[in-house]
């Protein structure tokens, strides 16, 4: 019977796929359209698209854990698992006190934390599955990073009145892995012991002076809801594998440097600090270290911060990024401080891995937002379709902060807001992906939207299932995901292999 059921499962996933290729209608999120000029007079406002969607007396309909039309039952199943491991569904608030909201965060981090580094630590880790493809050790320098405050003068980011950053500025370490073939003559890695995740743990604070700039590199940001997380977390290295499995016989001939960015965390460390360290590094791998091949990767939140330093170094140094800013990929990202999406409506009671009450806890303490009452008297089934969306989300408090009112810091918290424009030959690839049974899918779907109609070169790649799960289980996407983006780090503009 078990199997029986796996191989029906098999047969509606790929229905849905089917279905969702050939879909036209796209539902985005209401606050973020509102706020993005367009001068397309024959674009479909968000009111229409939804009356054309859903019966105007009816509420949208809400997809509950077991009957949702865009998850298998495979993708349930690691749903409810994966979040009795890393319990984030329950009681989140924001408290007055930071302290509190430290410890709520602390204690939430630890199940995260250990589960994630018994998988990158393993025998069959993910770092020693790449030393087994290069046919090669892989290096690790843990390089100490400083957040470079001056940027945001340099850049035009004017911060609200009696507003400072976290002070003192912390490090940023970022774990810099590339294969030993490509550490220079004069380097010794000899008498390097391996570190846990299996790597030769190289220490050389000069190494990137040393290695040659035309290697091709990706700056990967975690994911964590901005609150939880590290740079050793699986996402990123896997896909690498994914990516250099895509490269076929030309794997173990592939040059490649990996920098995975352990911002500091919020509430600790609060907007605007994480995407000023973000830029801070992509800044010192094209800037300052030189590099002309750079690649940024991040997901969920970290997708954030990959769409904010690509965007802004574009904006601030555009022959410059023209040149070295290769691409720019957010996986299933989480952009939307407002939470009042369509999509979190529908998915809220089915999402028990990235729980909204999390979600909005998170932009809660990382943009420190106001506390705002809900009027208690409305009934939470009645309305219109925008007043059902605002219920309970971060709406309100959203538009009363201090961030909102600001044109280019608002954009660091909001990418969608104020995009730059791009010359029809000057725009770095801008590859996304989104699940259909992901809260935060109009959040990509708006970035997609928004990023074309200025004319940025955009590749979007919507997937089925839950958050990041959806993507990893749908085999077939996932490979031409990595396949589309190995030919973008790994291939130069002819088609040759580097």
């Amino acid at each position: 019977c078990f199997f029986i059921l796996v191989d029906r499962v098999k047969k509606v996933e790929t229905l849905q796929q089917l279905i969702l290729k050939n879909s036209q209608v796209q539902l985005y999120s209401l606050s973020f359209r509102n706020e993005v000029d367009t001068k397309d007079t024959m674009a479909v406002t968000e009111e229409e698209k939804l009356k054309q969607s859903f019966d105007d007396n009816k509420p949208p309909k809400v997809f509950s854990t077991f009957w949702h039309p865009h998850k298998t039952f495979t993708d349930i199943f690691l749903d409810y698992i994966v979040s009795y491991l890393i319990p984030l569904k329950g009681s989140h608030e924001n408290s007055d006190d930071v302290m509190i909201n430290i410890q709520h965060a602390e204690k939430l981090r630890e199940p995260l934390q250990r589960l994630s580094m018994q998988e990158v630590t393993g025998k069959h880790g993910p770092y020693r599955k790449l030393s087994q493809v290069m046919e090669c050790d892989i290096v690790e320098v843990t390089l100490k990073m400083s957040r470079k405050d001056e940027l945001l003068d340099q850049w035009g980011i004017e911060l609200p009145p009696e507003t400072s950053l976290p002070s003192p500025a912390k490090e940023i370490p970022v774990h810099v892995t590339f294969p030993a073939t490509l550490l220079p003559k004069e380097v010794d890695a000899n008498g390097c012991k391996k570190n846990e995740i299996g790597c030769l743990n190289l220490k050389d604070d000069l190494i990137l002076e040393k290695l040659a700039k035309d290697t091709p590199v990706i700056v990967y940001f975690h994911g964590g809801g901005f609150t939880l997380g590290h740079a050793h977390q699986s996402e990123g290295i896997n896909l690498l594998l994914k990516m250099l499995e895509c490269l076929k016989g030309d794997a173990k001939n592939t040059n490649f440097i990996f920098a995975a960015v352990d911002y500091n965390l919020a509430p600790e460390n609060p907007f605007p600090a994480q995407p000023l360290e973000a830029c801070s590094v992509t800044n010192e791998f094209i800037t300052n270290a030189g590099f002309e091949n750079v690649h940024l990767l991040g997901v969920s939140a970290g997708g954030s911060h990959s769409l904010v330093a690509g965007l802004e170094l574009y904006r601030a140094l555009p022959r410059k990024s023209a040149t070295s800013l290769k691409s720019v990929v957010a996986l299933c990202p989480f952009l939307n401080p407002a939470c009042d999406s369509l999509s979190y409506y529908q998915n809220a009671a089915s999402s028990h891995l990235t729980p909204a009450s999390f979600l909005k806890w998170s932009y809660q303490v990382y943009l420190e937002l106001p506390k705002v009452e809900e009027d208690k008297n409305k009934d939470n089934q009645n309305g219109s379709l925008k007043e059902l969306l605002e219920r309970g989300s971060n709406h309100r408090a959203w538009k009363s902060s201090k961030w909102y009112s600001g044109k280019a810091i608002r954009r660091w918290a909001e990418p969608v807001y104020d995009l730059p424009k791009f010359p029809s030959d000057g725009s770095p690839l801008f590859l996304l992906t989104t699940n259909e049974g992901d809260l935060l899918k109009d959040d990509g779907v708006a970035m997609v939207d928004a990023l074309q109609r200025v004319g940025a070169k955009v590749s979007y790649h919507p997937h089925m299932g839950s958050h990041y799960t959806g993507t990893v289980l749908d085999q077939d996407g996932y490979t031409k995901v990595c396949d589309e983006w190995a030919k973008v780090v790994f291939c130069s503009d002819n088609g040759k292999h580097l």
